[in-house]
């Protein structure tokens, strides 16, 4: 029977040892603030006026914080303890011992990352070196597979670069902070109403958002699971999964924007300048990619047919002509779609998900397996009635290999802003849509046609317009004129909720930061810098969690 003075305790738990978190990543272990540690990150992001008397408050605070971490690390262990033993049964105390030990696994691998430990000599959530993590583990337990393990990794590991790239240049705004407050502006977390963008106002909301927010919303949506269900077990489980290996769509979008601004900003590949509209239509022409063709003129002017004296007149230039508007003639769906859609629906497109391997060294690129560019995914966004773009659009999952299109669901519900819309919105999704809510025409089991077509015009144009860049969302459009063309190129790419094959995502992903890693240790320290970094950075790897050293890699849940 689900208790809630249980689920009070827990969630006490979760937050003393939340903000434990948030006050370690805010300070350096042990010594004064240095300038590369994160205490250093503080003080540079402090206006630079700052008399010598204030910044000795800085320093003063700083260990002040330290000395509070300690009373609320013995709080921690004390809270965590009557959760464990409030739990009803011997199997709901394990699955919260387990949680327990999830959290602080998050908590120190993400210290771990800040402090410069690498990816490659991560201690922590490995299978067993001797042995590796047997099926019957496996089995029992999902979050010990060595794929997932993989993700748990990676995971952290992107969570862990924000405060690095926060002030790095971004390839299509002026830094990686400036793209998360414009970017994250419409979306909240279901049941809040709160922009995520406001998490992207400073680095220090940032880094509370990983080490307080994030942890929190796990644990609040594993209550939730919990009331649905009835199961404290069921509740550990779920907060363990949510906070090391999510599954949500969010989560997936979110790690691809971390690896694109990572990738770019060490690499410096062209093939980012295609984020760019304009751009990506010029490239496509020069290459003979089919795209929605636009009008190359000096401008246009759009007026009404009622008004007069200069009112209800626009006028817009043309971004052939050096302006900032693409002017393109409205383009209607192909009969095949329009079929299935209102008479008023937008132009509604897929969303195809394509993955290379040809941005990795020739080292990297040995371990990867299959071909050098795939499609790893596709979606249907069947619009709305009455809509503008396909944005607002029941989402159906596409076979990217037959073209079958599967149930379909929406992310409406993480871009409800305002109290109002958080106290009524629905904090889930299911893929259960079969018709389209408001034709009532049949979608699910209809096919795509061509998808093998289509499969190969999005491989040909990754491989010809941006070969190295990992992961890039394509915008496909059947159309009733012009047939098959694409749209826009997406870099931070959402998969918008499509299924796709996470053990290969995840080995691709994990293969890009290692190799991003690599490259980065040579540009700074020479060819010596990589073997010098096993140690994990300047501080050494921590501790494992029954005191051997990490060379044991000893399994972390």
């Amino acid at each position: 029977m689900f208790s809630w003075s249980r689920a009070t305790w827990a969630a006490a738990t979760a937050l003393v040892a939340s903000s434990l978190a948030a006050a370690v990543l805010a300070a350096d272990t042990g010594a004064a603030p240095s300038k590369t540690g994160p205490a250093g990150s503080i003080l540079a992001h402090l206006p630079g006026q700052l008399n010598a008397a204030a910044s000795m408050l800085v320093v003063t605070g700083y260990y002040a914080l330290v000395a509070v971490n300690v009373g609320l690390a013995l709080a921690c262990i004390g809270l965590g303890g009557l959760v464990v033993v409030s739990a009803n049964t011997p199997a709901a105390r394990r699955e919260w011992a387990a949680a327990l030990a999830s959290l602080w696994g998050y908590y120190r691998t993400l210290w771990y990352f800040v402090a410069g430990g690498s990816l490659r000599d991560c201690p922590y959530f490995q299978p067993d070196a001797s042995a590796g993590p047997s099926e019957a583990d496996a089995d029992a337990d999902p979050l010990m597979s060595e794929a997932t393990l993989r993700q748990t990794r990676t995971h952290l590991f992107s969570l862990a670069l924000v405060h690095r790239m926060w002030d790095q240049p971004h390839y299509r705004h002026g830094s990686f902070g400036e793209d998360a407050r414009l970017n994250l502006r419409n979306v909240a977390i279901p049941g809040t109403g709160v922009p995520l963008s406001v998490f992207g106002l400073h680095v220090f909301l940032a880094w509370a958002a990983v080490a307080v927010v994030n942890p929190l919303a796990c644990l609040v949506f594993a209550f939730y699971v919990a009331r649905q269900k009835g199961d404290m077990a069921g509740a550990a489980r779920a907060f363990r999964e949510l906070l090391l290996a999510p599954q949500d769509w969010f989560s997936f979008w979110r790690l691809n924007c971390r690896l694109a601004t990572h990738h770019a900003a060490i690499t410096k590949d062209e093939g980012y300048a295609l984020e760019d509209k304009f751009t990506f239509l010029e490239a496509c022409a020069a290459a003979g990619v089919p795209v929605n063709p636009s009008l190359r003129c000096k401008g246009i002017i759009v007026k009404h047919r009622n008004e007069e004296g200069g009112l209800g007149l626009q006028s817009f230039s043309s971004a052939s002509a050096g302006g900032d508007w693409i002017i393109q003639e409205r383009i209607d769906n192909a009969p095949a779609l329009a079929a299935l859609l209102p008479a008023d629906a937008p132009l509604s497109t897929l969303r195809v998900v394509t993955a290379s391997t040809l941005g990795l060294s020739s080292e990297a690129r040995r371990d990867a397996s299959g071909d050098d560019i795939q499609a790893l995914s596709c979606a249907f966004r069947a619009g709305r009635a009455g809509a503008v773009t396909d944005h607002s659009s029941i989402q159906f999952d596409v076979n990217v290999e037959t073209g079958e299109v599967r149930r379909g669901t929406t992310s409406a519900h993480w871009y409800q802003l305002g109290l109002a819309k958080a106290l009524s919105t629905p904090w889930t999704s299911e893929h259960d849509v079969t018709h389209h809510p408001d034709c009532g025409k049949p979608i699910a089991g209809v096919t795509i046609p061509d998808m093998a077509g289509i499969r190969k015009l999005v491989c040909d144009a990754h491989r010809r317009l941006l070969p190295r860049v990992p992961l890039v969302g394509w915008d496909v459009a059947l159309t009733a004129r012009h047939g098959v063309v694409l749209l826009e190129v997406n870099l931070s790419c959402n998969f918008f909720r499509a299924r796709f094959d996470k053990t290969r995502y995840f080995r691709l992903v994990e293969q890009y930061f290692l190799d991003l890693e690599r490259v980065q240790l040579e540009a700074e320290g020479g060819p010596g810098a990589a073997s010098s970094a096993k140690t994990g950075g300047g501080g050494g790897a921590p501790a494992a969690a029954n005191g051997r050293a990490p060379a044991a890699k000893t399994k972390s849940t």
